[in-house]
Order: C-alpha cells, then sequence, then structure tokens
C-alpha cells in the first residue's frame, strides 16, 4: 500500500490541515466522519496522542531500542508516529485491516516516513504468520476494542487457534491479539499495549494470566488506568508491557497510571487467579485464604432487561398486576450502613404467558414490537423474547456495584428481583445462620468494604465498580468476630 500515493495537491493541503499534530488531527477528523455506532463495531478507539507517548517513553526509559516496531491496530498512526520519532533507525510495520484509516495515514507521510513506516492493510493475526523479523522487535499500540459479538463468526474459530489455548470462551478482539502476540514472541522481543482490563478477571483469560505469571524470565509491569474517555466511548483500560528474556527471575509489578504507586505480585506458577486492579489494595485478590465469599454464598448480578421501559413498571394496572414481580430497583444512602434505603418497582415476568390471555399485556407487547425492542440483541436470545423468568432470581443480600465511598448492603426479606446495577448473595444451604449474619455485618463494616474497595475497579470520578467473580473472590476473615465493628440489627429483615 505505501507505493499507492494520492495526488501531489491532495497530499500538500492535507499535509498543511495536520501539520501541527498529524495523527490526533486525524484522529478527530475520522471520529467526525466515522458515526460511533460504526467504530464501536471495528474497534476503532483511538488513544489520546499524549498518552501513546507517555508509553512510548516510559517502555525507552527501561529498555534498549528496538530494531523493527509492529504498530498492532494502527488506525490513524498514533503509536506509529510516536515510535518512528523516538527510534528513527528502527522499522514501523502499521497493521491494520481498516483502509480509510490506513489511507488517512498514507496522506500526510512525508518522503522520511515512507521509508521508515511500512503501511500493512491486513488482518493482523494473518499478517503475524507470515512476519519475519530481522531484530529485536516491540509490539506495540491499542489493538481493536471489538466485543466477541461483534467478530464475525467466521473469523472465530482461527483467532481462538491462533492463540494457542490462552484464550477461551468469549474474549474481545483485544485480548485475542494480546494472546497471539505473546505466542509469536521471541526471547528478545517486547511488548507495550493497551488493552481493556477484562482479561485480568474474566474467566475467558485464566490461560492468558497463567501465561504471563509464568513468563519468569520477562520483567511484566501492568499499568492500570480509569476509565478512559475516547470519542463515543469509556473502556477500562490497562497498559501491559513486557520485556525481553533475562536471566534470573524478574518482577511483576501491578502500578497506576501515574506510576505513583505499586506492588509486585508474586509469580505463582499456573495461577489463574485474577489480578488486582489496584496497586494499592490492602488484600491480596484471588490470595490464598481459608475462606471466599464464593464459598458462603452464590455472587451473581442481577437482570439486563433489553429495555427497562417496556419491562418495568412502578404502578402495573391491578388487572395485569398478576404478571409482575417486584423488583428492588436501586440503593441509596440510609440513616445508616445497616439500612439503605431501597428503591422498589415492578418487573414484567411473563413465565408462561400466552398471547390473548390478557389484552393490557398484548397492548404492551405490541408496543414494543412496534418499536422493534424485540429485534433488540439481548431479546433475540431469549426463546420467547418477551419471557424474562429464566433470568429473573432472588438473592438474599443486596449489594450496590457502584459506590465512591459505602457500598450499600441491603438483605431483602421481600424477595424482590434484582436489575443489573446491583449484585445479589444467595445464600448455600451448608452456611449457618450465624455466619450469614457476621458476614453481612463484616461487609458493613470498615474492613468488609475496604476488602469490597480493593477487589473494584477504579474508574472516572473516583468511581469503585465491583464485578460479580472479584466480590465471589473476596476473602472473608476468620474468625469474624473479632474484625466486625457494625451490630447485627436489621440483618433479619430491615
Amino acid at each position: 500500500m505505501s507505493g499507492d500515493r494520492p495526488p501531489e495537491r491532495v497530499t500538500r493541503l492535507v499535509g498543511d490541515l495536520v501539520a501541527e499534530d498529524s495523527a490526533e488531527t486525524l484522529a478527530d477528523l475520522y471520529a467526525t466522519v466515522v458515526r460511533p455506532e460504526n467504530r464501536r463495531r471495528l474497534g476503532t478507539f483511538f488513544t489520546p496522542v499524549a498518552e501513546a507517548r507517555s508509553m512510548v517513553e516510559t517502555y525507552a526509559g527501561r529498555y534498549g531500542p528496538p530494531s523493527e516496531i509492529v504498530d498492532i491496530g494502527a488506525g490513524v498512526g498514533i503509536f506509529s508516529e510516536a515510535t518512528a520519532a523516538k527510534w528513527p533507525s528502527a522499522r514501523v510495520h502499521a497493521v491494520d485491516i481498516n483502509p480509510v484509516t490506513l489511507g488517512l495515514q498514507l496522506l500526510v507521510h512525508t518522503t522520511q516516513t515512507r521509508a521508515r513506516i511500512q503501511l500493512e492493510l491486513a488482518d493482523y493475526a494473518s499478517w503475524l504468520k507470515t512476519f519475519a523479523p530481522k531484530g529485536s522487535t516491540l509490539y506495540v499500540g491499542n489493538p481493536p476494542y471489538t466485543r466477541w459479538q461483534l467478530i464475525p463468526p467466521g473469523d472465530r474459530p482461527s483467532l481462538l487457534s491462533a492463540s494457542g489455548g490462552l484464550v477461551a470462551g468469549r474474549p474481545n478482539l483485544s485480548s485475542l491479539f494480546l494472546a497471539i502476540t505473546l505466542r509469536a514472541m521471541r526471547p528478545q522481543d517486547t511488548l507495550c499495549l493497551i488493552v481493556p482490563s477484562s482479561w485480568m478477571s474474566a474467566r475467558f483469560g485464566d490461560h492468558l494470566r497463567s501465561h504471563v505469571r509464568g513468563a519468569r524470565n520477562r520483567r511484566v509491569e501492568l499499568r492500570t488506568a480509569d476509565s478512559w474517555q475516547f470519542a463515543g466511548a469509556t473502556v477500562d483500560a490497562t497498559v501491559i508491557e513486557i520485556g525481553p528474556t533475562e536471566g534470573g527471575q524478574q518482577e511483576l509489578v501491578i502500578t497506576d497510571w501515574g506510576r505513583l504507586a505499586s506492588r509486585s505480585i508474586q509469580r505463582q506458577e499456573g495461577v489463574t487467579a485474577p489480578f488486582p486492579r489496584n496497586p494499592t489494595a490492602s488484600t491480596f485478590l484471588g490470595a490464598t485464604t481459608s475462606l471466599k465469599l464464593r464459598d458462603l454464598a452464590r455472587v451473581s448480578r442481577g437482570i439486563a432487561t433489553g429495555s427497562n421501559s417496556t419491562f418495568i413498571d412502578p404502578n402495573p394496572d391491578p388487572d395485569e398486576a398478576g404478571w409482575f414481580t417486584p423488583l428492588l430497583r436501586r440503593l441509596r444512602p440510609g440513616s445508616n450502613p445497616a439500612g439503605p434505603t431501597a428503591e422498589y418497582s415492578y418487573l414484567l415476568n411473563l413465565a408462561g404467558y400466552e398471547p390473548g390471555t390478557n389484552p393490557l399485556i398484548d397492548g404492551r407487547l405490541a408496543a414494543a414490537e412496534e418499536a422493534a425492542v424485540n429485534e433488540g440483541h439481548l431479546c433475540k436470545l431469549r426463546r420467547r423474547w418477551f419471557d424474562l423468568s429464566g433470568e429473573v432470581w432472588t438473592p438474599d443480600v443486596v449489594i450496590a456495584a457502584l459506590s465512591r465511598d459505602q457500598f450499600h448492603v441491603h438483605i431483602n426479606p421481600s424477595g424482590a428481583t434484582i436489575l443489573n446495577n446491583l449484585f445479589g448473595l444467595r445464600w448455600h444451604a451448608t452456611t449457618k445462620h450465624a455466619d450469614r449474619v457476621a458476614v453481612v455485618d463484616w461487609l458493613r463494616s470498615e474492613p468488609g468494604q475496604t476488602a469490597l474497595r480493593d477487589s473494584a475497579t477504579l474508574e472516572a470520578d473516583k468511581l469503585f465498580r465491583l464485578s460479580p467473580r472479584a466480590v465471589g473472590n473476596v476473602a472473608v476473615p476468620l474468625p469474624l468476630a473479632s474484625v466486625v465493628t457494625v451490630e447485627s440489627k436489621g440483618v433479619r429483615g430491615e
């Protein structure tokens, strides 16, 4: 592609337009022209130029110059430009399957940059099979943030196969590209990618985490970022930086974005436990412990309806009320940690419903189908798009998923179901009543709240976000009575 040049006048005009900062200007231009939903389908969300340069400078402060550079999902060339400027003698391969973004790069390349930045219009996984580097190679960039559901079904088997078993299930494309690259790296090669943080805790990343822990002779740094604000998207992101193979065991550390706080992580062989995403955490997520919360209760997120306006009604008509289930919609601060304020509504629950049974319900369904609610992704996955009965469940304890300081913990004696903005605990039959009371007390106490915050990801505006898997991995101290500071008042029904 690098040999095809646009007319000189076009090149000159575009060059004048982007003279000050070509990559950033092209990113803004692309984001303006291409609609957000199309960028999301392609996973095209550009790294801010300042952050890309920061990644390159941080890497350069620790490792020597590479001979070759591969910019994965190069887009408009933000990392290509940053690395070419930092290491003028290196050959840069800008790999992307999107001809529009590579075409924009082509418009602004000078004779000098054309000689050093090779534009590779190709699928990265296929291109990598033919890549024959001549020297030490740095794999860098921001791979496409494409969700599993948006990866063409025909491409999925080959991508999973190329990962060599490092990912399974339903990974996003960034995690697949990370795994594929790790499999291709030689001892002298290095890596510096920013990817979604999901691989650090999701089940699909079990073997990927084990592989990273097992790379004992390579230094690994995981640098977590608050929710990154891209045009049209907010992404929890982590920079994974991996050095070349060296003598002796190297450190594996997690830091915040500014590298102001860090902690070392033990390199247990074969461990698939989640990585902590908070370097200042006082507890180690996934550390060996005698008891985890999942040992006492099932931890699950509430229901995602696909259309809250269709399925939720605070005041259903009495003639259709029999088809509604009590819903705990959200938790708000109460007078004390033992008594958060619960806001209730009703959820349309049409288990066993046959059209024609109730004219009011039929009217609801007809209005929803006219608005194409039944064509939405979640609704289409159901056998009958309107039947939520297989997803409705009643937790014993409800926990708020987001918090700045206090994660509300609420007993659910009314048997209400919950939405996916809340998490629920349902006690195992083997969990004794006294232990249930003690666990709720502990979760409301400062040590328990600290453990929840330590398991959470830190987002924009200093919001902590929990995940069911992380909550299930929270270590419950024994004996509980020694750390409980909140009385068990209200535990048997607030």
